[in-house]
C-alpha cells in the first residue's frame, strides 16, 4: 500500500491554501486540486474505491479541461475505430496513463456498470481497450467521459498511434538497456576485484568501499531497468496466473536483496554483477524482439504521410493533413513520395510500386485514368490525383482494421502453449526450493547461486513465444505475397481442409460481363430496353450490373437514355425491381422475374438477364463472362492435394455443367440461392467434412460465415464489412496455393519451436539444478533461447515462394452484391 505524503489521488504536494478533502474508506484524505477532487468523488461514487487499496503507484494528475466528445457519436467517427458485431459495435480506445493492473480493472469495472455496455477488455501491454457496446443504449461520448472522469486519457485506437506506441516502448526499452549495459560493464569489473582479493588478500575498508560501490550501480538496475519484469509478475499474480516475468523478478530481487543484507552486515558474498547480468542480457532478448516486431509492423502497414498537397482553386498548393480529405480533392505526389489517398490519376504519368496490395515488387506504369492506392510508393515522375476515397475509408485503413483482428485471434496452440508454461512455471518454483534445500546440506557449493541459476535458465519464454512468433511470422510472409489473413486461428485448420467450394461470377469468372446481344419479346426498341436495364442496375453492386453501365454500353455500340428509378429493391442473389415512369419492372433472374421457363424460349447454355414489366416478359440481355487464367490450374491443385472440390453457382444449369466439366469439379450445383448454398455446406458439415468457402464474400455472408474457412476475392467485397478468414488482395486464385504452403511451413516452424522451448527446458532445468550453469550463463541461455525461437519464426518471411506476380485491381471497381 502507497504511504501518503500528498494528495491521496495523484501524490503531488499540497498546494498552500488548498482544502480539498474526501472521505476514502472510512478515512478523510487531502486532496490538491479540483481535478483529483472530482475524479476520487467518480471512483468513490461508482463503488471503486477498492481501487486504492490496489493500485501500485500513484495516478496521473488529471487535466482541467473537458474534451468534447460528442464527436465520437457520429457514425462517419466511430466506425473509423470500430466494426459492427451481433447485438452492437465493437470499439478499440487507445488509453494513456494505466500503470498497473488496478488501472485495468478500475476501467474495467467502471464501463461494465454502464447501461449499454455488453463487454470491456483493457490490454495493460498494448495500452487497449476494448468495448462491446449497443447503439441506441450506450453511445461512445459516454464511454469516453467515463474513462475521462477516472483520470484517464483516452483516444480512439488507430494504427498511427499503435506504431507511435510501439516506437515509445522501443525507447523506453533502450534506455533502461542502456543504464543496464553501463551498470554490468562497471560491476564486472568491481567483481573481478573482489573476487582476487578473496584469494590475493584485500582489506576490510577497500572490500566494504567496493561493495558500496557496487549496490550505488545495482540500485538503479533494479529500481529503473528492471521495472518490466517486476510490472509483468505482479500483474501475472493478480491475474491469478504464474507468468514468465515472475521467476525472473524472483531471481533479480533475492540476488539484490541477499547482496544488501551482506554489504549492510559486512559478511557474506555479494551478487550485484550477478543481478545487472540478468536484467541486461533479458532486456537485450527483448529489445531484439520488439525490434523484430516493429519491422515486421512495418513492412504490413506502411505508414501513410501526415499531410498531402491540394490543389487550390486558383492554381496555389495548400497542405491539408490527411483526415480533412475529401472525396474529389486534388493532391500532387512528388517523385518518391508515399501516396496519400486512394484517387485516379487526372495528369501525369509514372511508376509506383505498390508491394503492400499485390505482393509484387516490380514498379507497374501507371498513366491518366489509372487508380491508384493510398500506402504505393511513387518513383519517377509526378502525379495529380483525385481523392476517390477519404483517408479513413481507403484500403489501407481497412486492411489494418483486419490486421488488427488477426492479432486478436488467440489459436488453440497459443492458449495450450501458455496453460503448459503457467504448470512450467510453478515447476520451476517449486525445483528452485529444492535445489536450495539440496544444496543447503552439501559443503563446497553455493545453494543461493543455484536456486537463481534455476530461476532464469529455465524460464519459458521460449515456449510462451513459440506460437504466436510463428503465427506472426505466417501473416507477414502472407500480407508480403498479396494475402491478408483476418483470422490467424485459420492456419491451423487448412491441413484439414476435406472440401472446398467455389462461387462463379466474380471468383472462378473475371466478373465482367459483356452485352453480347438483346432480344425484345414486347415491341420495346433495344435502346429502350437498355434505358431501362441501365437504370434499374444503377444501384446495383452486382458484377452482372456492370455490364449495363452507359460506359459499358457505349463500348458495346449501344446508346442509352437517362431514366429515374423509385422505389429501387435489391434483392441477394435474385434481382433489382424498382418503378420508372409510373410502371414497375424487375430485371435479374428468371424466376424472379416471374417468367414461365416454357415460354422464356431461351438458351439455357449462356448467362442470360430477363427483364419484365409487372408479369410480362419484356426483353433479355444474353452476357458473356471469361475464365480467370489460373482458375483451372488452382482447381487441378486442390485435386492433387487430395481435396474434392465442388462449384456452387446461381447461373443456369447448362452453363455451369459445361464449365464444372472442363475445370475437372468433384461436384456441381446451378441455380443455387444463397440458401441453397449455406445447406449445402452445412450437409457436408454433418457428414464430417471440413469445408472451405472461396467466394467473393458479400451476397453469400452467411455461406462464407458457416464454413469452416471462408476465402474472399478482395476485388468483390467489401474489406471492411467481409467476414472472411482470408483475404487476396489481388483476386488470383494461384495465391490459393500460396496460402496452403506456407501455412504447412508455419506449422512445421511451429513444431520446430515447440520441441526447441521444451527440450531446452527439459535439458537446462535438470542442469541448473545439478549446479552446472552458473548464474550468468543461466541469464544468457535463457535470452537466447528466446531468440532462437523469434529468429526461426522469421524464416517464414524470407523464405522466398513461387508465386505467380499478382495483377493489382483498381481501386474504383465496384463492390457487387448478388449472384
Amino acid at each position: 500500500m502507497l504511504i501518503e505524503s500528498g494528495c491521496y489521488h495523484c501524490g503531488e504536494p499540497l498546494p498552500r491554501g488548498a482544502d480539498y478533502r474526501l472521505l476514502i474508506d472510512g478515512r478523510e484524505q487531502r486532496l490538491c486540486c479540483p481535478a483529483c477532487l472530482a475524479v476520487s468523488e467518480c471512483i468513490v461514487a461508482s463503488g471503486l474505491g477498492d481501487y486504492y487499496l490496489m493500485r501500485e503507484q500513484h495516478a496521473e494528475r488529471p487535466g482541467d479541461s473537458r474534451d468534447d466528445f460528442a464527436q465520437y457519436d457520429v457514425p462517419a467517427v466511430y466506425q473509423q475505430f470500430s466494426h459492427a458485431i451481433d447485438g452492437g459495435w465493437r470499439s478499440q480506445l487507445s488509453i494513456a496513463d494505466m500503470h498497473c493492473a488496478a488501472c485495468a480493472w478500475l476501467i474495467e469495472a467502471r464501463l461494465g456498470e454502464l447501461p449499454g455496455v455488453m463487454a470491456v477488455h483493457v490490454n495493460l501491454q498494448r495500452g487497449v481497450v476494448t468495448i462491446d457496446w449497443q447503439l441506441g443504449q450506450c453511445q461512445l461520448s459516454t464511454l469516453f467521459a467515463a474513462i475521462n472522469q477516472l483520470g484517464y486519457c483516452a483516444q480512439a485506437w488507430s494504427a498511427q498511434g499503435h506504431w507511435q506506441q510501439l516506437n515509445a516502448q522501443r525507447r523506453a526499452l533502450l534506455r533502461r538497456l542502456g543504464v543496464a549495459g553501463v551498470a554490468m560493464m562497471q560491476l564486472l569489473m568491481v567483481a573481478i576485484a573482489l573476487y582476487a582479493g578473496d584469494f590475493q588478500g584485500i582489506d576490510s575498508d577497500s572490500r566494504q568501499l567496493l561493495r558500496w560501490y557496487s549496490l550505488a550501480l545495482a540500485t538503479p538496475v533494479i529500481f529503473y531497468s528492471s521495472q518490466p519484469f517486476f510490472k509483468g509478475a505482479w500483474r501475472s499474480i493478480r491475474g491469478g496466473r504464474l507468468g514468465m516475468d515472475v521467476p525472473v523478478s524472483l531471481a533479480l530481487l533475492a540476488a539484490y536483496g541477499a547482496s544488501v543484507r551482506a554489504t549492510l552486515s559486512g559478511t557474506g558474498h555479494v551478487y550485484f554483477d550477478t543481478v545487472s547480468m540478468f536484467s541486461f542480457f533479458l532486456l537485450l532478448s527483448r529489445y531484439v524482439q520488439g525490434a523484430l516486431q516493429m519491422r515486421r509492423e512495418a513492412a504490413m502497414r506502411p505508414l501513410l504521410p501526415m499531410t498531402a498537397r491540394k490543389c487550390v482553386a486558383d492554381g496555389s498548393i495548400e497542405w491539408l493533413a490527411l483526415p480533412s480529405l475529401r472525396e474529389g480533392d486534388e493532391l500532387i505526389v512528388q517523385p518518391g513520395e508515399v501516396v496519400p489517398a486512394d484517387g485516379q490519376v487526372v495528369a501525369g504519368s509514372s511508376s509506383v510500386e505498390d508491394s503492400v496490395f499485390s505482393g509484387e515488387f516490380m514498379p507497374r506504369d501507371i498513366a491518366v485514368g489509372d487508380a491508384v492506392l493510398a500506402g504505393c510508393h511513387n518513383i519517377d515522375g509526378s502525379l495529380r490525383l483525385r481523392v476517390s476515397r477519404a483517408s479513413q475509408q481507403c484500403r489501407l485503413s481497412q486492411i489494418d482494421k483486419l490486421l488488427d483482428r488477426a492479432r486478436g485471434a488467440k489459436p488453440a496452440t497459443s492458449e495450450l502453449a501458455d496453460r503448459i508454461s503457467g504448470h512450467f512455471t510453478a515447476l520451476v518454483l517449486c525445483c528452485s526450493v529444492a535445489a536450495y534445500a539440496y544444496w543447503t546440506l552439501q559443503s563446497g557449493h553455493s545453494a543461493f547461486l543455484t536456486a537463481l541459476a534455476v530461476l532464469v535458465v529455465s524460464c519459458p519464454c521460449a515456449l510462451s513465444l513459440a506460437t504466436p512468433s510463428s503465427y506472426a511470422a505466417a501473416v507477414s510472409a502472407l500480407r508480403r505475397r498479396g494475402v491478408l489473413v483476418a483470422n490467424a486461428a485459420v492456419l491451423e485448420s487448412l491441413a484439414s481442409i476435406s472440401h472446398v467450394i467455389f462461387d462463379k461470377t466474380g471468383t472462378l469468372t473475371e466478373g465482367r460481363p459483356q452485352l453480347l446481344r438483346v432480344e425484345s419479346q414486347s415491341g420495346y426498341s433495344d435502346r429502350e430496353l437498355l434505358s431501362l436495364a441501365a437504370a434499374l442496375e444503377s444501384g446495383s453492386p452486382h458484377p452482372i450490373a456492370r455490364a449495363f453501365t452507359e460506359d459499358a454500353l457505349r463500348r458495346a455500340g449501344y446508346a442509352i437514355d437517362a431514366r429515374t428509378v423509385c422505389r429501387q429493391e435489391i434483392k441477394a442473389g435474385q434481382g433489382v425491381s424498382g418503378d420508372i415512369d409510373g410502371r414497375h419492372y424487375r430485371i435479374g433472374r428468371r424466376e424472379f422475374c416471374a417468367v414461365n421457363a416454357a415460354r422464356s424460349r431461351c438458351s439455357e447454355e449462356q448467362m442470360t438477364v430477363y427483364l419484365s414489366e409487372g408479369e410480362q416478359l419484356i426483353g433479355r440481355f444474353v452476357l458473356q463472362d471469361s475464365l480467370r487464367c489460373d482458375a483451372q490450374a488452382s482447381v487441378a491443385e486442390f485435386r492433387r492435394r487430395g481435396i474434392r472440390t465442388l462449384l456452387l453457382s446461381g447461373d443456369v444449369s447448362a452453363e455451369v455443367a459445361r464449365l464444372a466439366a472442363d475445370m475437372g469439379f468433384d461436384d456441381y450445383r446451378a441455380s443455387c440461392s444463397a440458401g441453397d448454398k449455406l445447406q449445402r455446406i452445412r450437409q457436408l458439415q454433418q457428414s464430417g467434412a471440413v469445408v472451405m468457402m472461396v467466394g467473393d464474400g458479400v451476397n453469400d455472408a452467411p455461406v462464407m460465415a458457416a464454413a469452416d474457412v471462408s476465402v474472399a476475392m478482395a476485388g468483390a467485397s467489401d474489406l471492411t464489412n467481409s467476414c472472411a478468414d482470408v483475404l487476396l488482395l489481388n483476386d488470383q486464385l494461384s495465391l490459393l496455393s500460396t496460402v496452403f504452403v506456407v501455412a504447412a511451413k508455419m506449422r512445421r516452424v511451429l513444431r520446430q519451436n515447440i520441441v526447441w522451448a521444451l527440450l531446452y527446458n527439459g535439458c537446462a532445468l535438470p542442469a541448473a539444478a545439478l549446479g552446472l550453469v552458473p548464474p550468468w550463463l543461466a541469464a544468457i541461455g535463457m535470452s537466447l533461447s528466446s531468440l532462437v525461437v523469434v529468429i526461426n519464426a522469421l524464416r517464414l518471411d524470407r523464405q522466398p515462394l513461387a508465386v505467380t506476380p499478382p495483377v493489382l485491381l483498381s481501386a474504383g471497381e465496384p463492390r457487387w452484391q448478388h449472384g
